[in-house]
């Protein structure tokens, strides 16, 4: 950037115009200050613009030296730059032209005559005044002005001394400002009243000449302050562009009569509350710069003289900096000057890039701080404060702003007694908690905790202003999951790069924040994890969790260590501690404790928190370990790498409808899974949809390559799709992972295109099956598993890779329906429906065969019957279908509205592989189907009793008509169908089938890793399950079987599963001490003895019985001591059928669950559950 340099550096030095012993001296002639000099008309003109040319010189030079401390602060565009130096080369050109007419008039013959006269007048000073004096008396009397010559010393004088004596009239700062004009000994009231107003010098920081005399409705020769003060300051023009006359009167009131309202607002007291301008509030300036406003000065005065130029701010969201950067034109007469003049205060103009930030475009300065009143608010937010009356008010503004969705109330907790802020702030509806002592940061928030009304607790620093609907997402996942007993925030720096994503704590004690100063768009820290500790300056805690813990630990005074105590605490009962991304919260850093205490405290505090827990850091990550492992908690089933194509548009395609719901099944399950598309971009809304789930999805920057490279080496099982996708990065799975890699394969793609080169003759067709098949194939005999839909598939794979290792897996994941007839509208309904994705070429030739083949013979015999077309980016020739009975909605966000409308579900696919979801989710809506042959391919849907098939225009065409003549029939069809997803397609069956492939990676009871290997001498069930809590096999069944209900809610151990136990009354009986020490401190909990008679006296008071040791013989008791709907868990070595059938007898639903326990011979491990009616 080139130096800015003043436009005079260049001047002539012998051409100047210099004050010396309070005379003017241009060349060598003295005239004296007091009255202007009588010259040749010319050389009086020549001297006229010459001194206002180093008056526009003197102003360009503070300009550029303001410019000069802006672009220190922020840089200025080469544009801004570029403009500036051309106007200072205007400017240099106009002063060397008049330098240059200046030369040639010292070298007339007149000047030279006039130098001889001047000459003579050196030496006889005395007779020269006289001399000078009388032409001047001669002159005014001859040309009759020597009355107003006197009347113009006459005001002069008068003018002069109404100056001296005026507060607007600031001498000293005049001659410190205009120090490069003023000589020593020169008068500055005399140097303003004849020369420096012309000029356009200001006497005063608060009165502005030059904006006060372009004010006047007609210029005149008048002195701007005189005029001003003998007007009183009334209907005269503001005096400076920072004081609004009448807005202060408007608040003023009456003001005396022999006082301007400027000088009123300079003589008020310090705290006065009154304002200059609706923007600058004196009071909060005088808080925010304390330190910094000496000896009472005036708040306006201090900024308009120095505070903007030293980058102070008027506003908590007004920064001049910022401002004139985005404003050029606001370098004339400064940030706030031109944001209230020449904005005008208009809706939408940021002032600073907090004030940006906030998004709302219809935002003007000022506005006030209202919050609504809420009589049982959902969250409490708790904002502690120190001082920091900008950072507080800007806190608040922001939530106010941005919170959605959400009922809370704010306390404002304020610690300084001696000169608390919170009264200041003028925030209608914020609870104010004023302390009559100082408590420290941690007694403080606790005493603001026994004020909340809140169910929930949100601790927010005062320093950070939080982003779009930021409280509603931390909100939403603690409400998902009552297991969550602390929500965190991604904390972003002030320029948006990350400052903490979530905390590790390790086993020394110490932590980090994951993420310092990293890009914030990265998929490694936008995924809903579990993680150690939270930041302290934004988090969500449970009330009833907090209070249980006692509040902050207060060993932890007055700051510090006191959120990971928090959070391990937390953690030990059983809860967890989350991170959530979506709620992003800029922290801007004020601090108020200074660095020597912040480090004697942290190492005071660290050393309490590695005695408190000495225990638990044993089980911590050591600080070595790498970032990936240590940012999350462990995953109870390990990490799972997901490729394919693309983020899942799951309300697009049926592909990734499936790759969608086993992506949530694995998380469910306890998998952590990373989503890698190929193509690296991260589609919206998919994308956050699959990290709400917790599910880091890696996208660009990011690059799949680099991360096998650097974590390959950590993941457990790879799932991947497509032959395009996992055919070129086959080897470098192998050698970056040596993971498990299991292949879903959506369908046979070859076997598909060739079924398309049959019907269609297609060249392409062909050429495409023959460059799949040796891929698709080489992938069989590569991968350790592959999965597909269809039992069809299932024998093809086998007939070409024999040995290939294949499951069949349900591609569409129902929950349980309780559908078992048709709605009551059914009868009325004649519309037909089609459902399918156009990106997919079978969908298009089935959609146009219907269309134009099929529906004319049904509309023969139903005329009335529309055909509805939806589908994703419907091709022309399927938009060329559109007509009054067939209408083509292309993409809709859901099916369900055009389900309600149809009779029959039709999808004559003529090729194609795998199972076809459009059909599965029309039988799970309750719709009757009719389909070929092709369509039917890997569901079986038994013809005439589950759907209707058919292969031929006629023999489809007569189906449809068939099932709008026969309600009977469709209503069959509906039950059947009903019961096909309730057996093929449900959520619990794939989930048992993808907890047999992957199997176990963790203790089900603690969720330790690695464990024993399952062998012992004699009965497999009897042996050690594993080494960190001492289970058996048969504990570990029982612990399976125990967290069923809580699978949704990602609970796979028995230690996840605490706070749903908590509230539940527990027994166990056996000699196994795993449950006893997992369960401890859990109510009634345990017994030993297999007979429990004797041992209860009430009836209906136990919720859960575990036996992992064997069956309790008492049955009878067994069944009056649980409540109804109480549960009985037990592991059985013999006779399992029998006595699940002595239980159902005994009044109890039994259930018989098959444990996998993999390589495994000889009998199962059965674990039977009993339901108590």
């Amino acid at each position: 950037m080139a130096e800015l340099k003043p436009a005079t550096d260049d001047r002539p030095s012998t051409d100047r115009i210099m004050w010396n012993d309070g005379e003017r001296r241009v060349g060598d002639e003295r005239l004296p200050i007091g009255e202007p000099a009588v010259e040749k008309h010319v050389r009086a003109l020549i001297e006229d613009q010459l001194a206002q040319a180093m008056g526009r010189v003197f102003q360009v030079e503070e300009r550029s030296r303001h410019l000069e401390r802006l672009v220190a602060r922020e840089p200025v565009s080469e544009h801004d730059i570029q403009s500036l130096t051309h106007s200072n080369a205007e400017l240099r050109n106009q002063l060397q032209q008049l330098q240059s007419e200046h030369r040639l008039l010292l070298q007339s013959t007149a000047w030279r005559v006039g130098r001889r006269v001047r000459d003579l007048a050196q030496r006889y000073p005395a007779f020269a005044r006289h001399a000078r004096r009388a032409v001047k008396l001669a002159y005014w009397t001859l040309t009759l002005r020597l009355w107003s010559r006197i009347r113009v010393r006459q005001g002069a004088k008068k003018g002069i001394a109404l100056l001296a004596q005026s507060l607007l009239f600031d001498a000293e700062w005049y001659c410190r400002r205009y120090a490069a004009l003023l000589p020593p000994g020169t008068d500055p009231v005399v140097h303003y009243y004849w020369i420096g107003a012309a000029q356009g010098l200001d006497p005063h920081p608060l009165f502005s000449s030059s904006w006060y005399t372009s004010a006047l409705p007609v210029e005149a020769a008048i002195n701007p302050l005189v005029h001003y003060i003998t007007h009183q300051g009334r209907s005269t023009p503001d005096p400076h562009p920072l004081f609004d006359t009448g807005f202060y009167l408007k608040q003023a009131g009456k003001i005396p009569a022999d006082r301007t309202p400027l000088e009123d607002f300079l003589a008020r007291p310090a705290g006065d509350a009154v304002r200059p301008n609706p923007v600058f509030d004196p009071v909060a300036y005088a808080e925010e710069y304390a330190s910094k406003l000496k000896g009472g000065i005036n708040p306006l005065l201090h900024y308009a003289a120095e505070g903007e130029a030293g980058g102070f701010w008027p506003h908590p969201l007004f920064d001049p900096a910022w401002y004139t950067a985005r404003h050029p034109a606001a370098v004339e007469f400064g940030a706030l000057a031109h944001y209230l003049r020449e904005e005008k205060c208009a809706k939408g103009v940021a002032c600073s890039e907090h004030m940006e930030q906030l998004g709302d475009k219809t935002l003007s300065l000022p506005f006030s701080l209202s919050f609504p009143e809420e009589s049982d608010p959902e969250v409490s937010i708790i904002i502690p404060v120190y001082g920091h009356y900008y950072d507080t008010w800007r806190c608040l503004a922001s939530v106010m702003l941005l919170t959605r969705k959400v009922t809370y109330e704010v306390i404002v907790a304020d610690d300084r007694p001696s000169r608390p802020i919170a009264s200041l702030l003028g925030a209608q509806g914020v609870v104010l908690v004023i302390n009559t002592e100082n408590l420290g940061f941690l007694g403080n928030s606790n005493a603001a905790a026994r004020r909340a009304r809140g169910r929930e607790l949100m601790f927010l620093n005062n320093d950070t202003t939080v982003g779009e609907n930021w409280l509603a997402p931390m909100l939403s996942v603690m409400k998902a999951d009552p297991r969550v007993g602390v929500v965190g925030c991604k904390l972003l720096n002030g320029d948006g790069t990350v400052q903490e994503a979530g905390g590790i704590i390790y086993g020394t004690g110490w932590g980090d924040p994951f993420g310092k100063n990293d890009r914030a768009d990265r998929g490694c820290y936008n995924y809903v994890r579990d993680v150690d500790v939270v930041t302290g300056a934004c988090f969500l805690v449970r009330r009833h969790l907090f209070e249980e813990m006692g509040g902050f630990d207060g060993r932890y005074a007055p700051a510090f260590y006191e959120e990971f105590d928090l959070a391990t605490s937390i953690r030990d009962a059983g809860y967890r501690v989350v991170y959530q991304p979506a709620s992003r919260v800029r922290h801007h850093g004020s601090a108020s404790y200074g660095t020597e205490m912040r480090d004697r405290q942290t190492l005071k505090n660290h050393a309490t928190f590695c005695r408190k827990w000495q225990t638990l850091l044993a089980t911590q990550p050591a600080p070595d370990t790498s970032g990936f492992l240590s940012r999350e908690r462990p995953s109870p089933r390990g990490i799972i790498l997901v490729i394919d194509d693309k983020v899942p548009e799951y309300d697009k395609h049926a592909g990734a409808v499936t790759l969608f719901q086993y992506l949530r099944l694995m998380r469910e399950l306890g998998l952590r899974v990373i989503y890698a598309p190929q193509d690296g971009k991260p589609l919206e809304p998919y994308t956050t949809a699959l990290q709400q789930l917790g599910i880091e999805v890696l996208h660009a920057p990011d690059r799949l390559d680099r991360w096998l490279r650097a974590y390959g080496l950590y993941v457990d099982f790879i799932w991947t799709a497509r032959p395009d996708v996992t055919f070129p990065i086959l080897s470098q799975l192998r050698r970056h992972t040596g993971a498990p890699i299991l292949y879903y394969t959506h369908d046979l793609h070859y076997l598909r295109e060739m079924r398309r080169y049959e019907l269609e003759g297609s060249i392409w067709a062909l050429q495409e099956s023959q460059r799949l098949k040796p891929m698709e194939l080489k992938i069989f005999d590569v991968v350790d598993h592959v999965l597909t839909p269809s039992r069809e598939e299932k024998r093809d794979i086998f007939a070409e890779v024999p040995h290939a290792n294949v499951t069949v897996v349900p591609p569409y994941l129902f929950g349980d329906t309780d559908l078992t007839d048709a709605p009551a509208d059914f009868a009325s309904r004649r519309d037909l429906i089609f459902v399918g994705g156009f990106d997919h070429t079978p969908n298009v030739d089935a959609a146009v065969w219907l269309g134009q083949e099929i529906m004319p013979l049904v509309w023969e015999k139903h005329p009335d019957s529309t055909l509805w077309i939806v589908g994703n980016v419907p091709p022309p020739n399927v938009q060329a279908l559109a007509s009054e009975r067939v209408k083509v909605t292309g993409f809709v966000p859901e099916l369900e509205p055009y389900f309600e409308k149809a009779r029959v579900s039709v999808n004559p696919l003529r090729y194609g592989a795998g199972v076809k979801g459009k059909i599965v989710t029309s039988l799970q809506a309750g719709i009757p189907v009719v389909t070929t042959t092709c369509g039917n391919e890997g569901i079986q849907l038994a013809d005439g009793e589950e759907a209707l098939i058919a292969d031929t225009s006629e023999d489809i065409a007569q189906a449809v008509i068939r099932l709008l003549d026969d309600e009977a029939l469709c209503r069959t069809l509906i039950r059947s169908g009903a019961e096909v997803v309730r057996m093929r397609f449900s959520a619990s069956r794939a989930r048992e089938i993808l907890r047999n492939v992957l199997g176990d990676a963790l203790c089900p009871v603690c969720g330790s890793r690695p464990r024993q290997e399952r062998h012992a001498d004699g009965d497999w069930r009897l042996g050690l399950h594993c080494t960190n809590c001492g289970v058996d096999n048969r504990g570990a069944g029982v612990a399976q079987v125990l967290v069923v209900p809580w699978h949704r809610q990602r609970v796979n151990t028995v230690r996840e599963a605490l706070p749903y136990l908590r509230d539940l009354r527990i027994h166990e009986f056996g000699k196994d001490d795993a449950f006893r020490a997992t369960l401890s401190g859990l109510a009634g909990y345990t017994c030993s003895e297999k007979v429990i008679s004797g041992l209860f006296y009430e009836d209906g008071v136990i919720d859960l019985f575990l036996s992992p040791d064997g069956q309790v013989q008492d049955l009878p008791t067994l069944h009056r001591v649980l409540k109804p709907g109480g549960r009985y868990i037990c592991a059985v070595m013999d006779q399992v059928d029998e006595t699940a059938q002595s239980l159902r007898d005994a009044g109890f639903q039994a259930t018989v669950h098959d444990i996998d326990m993999p390589d495994r011979e000889g009998p199962s491990l059965r674990i039977i559950e009993a339901i108590r009616s």
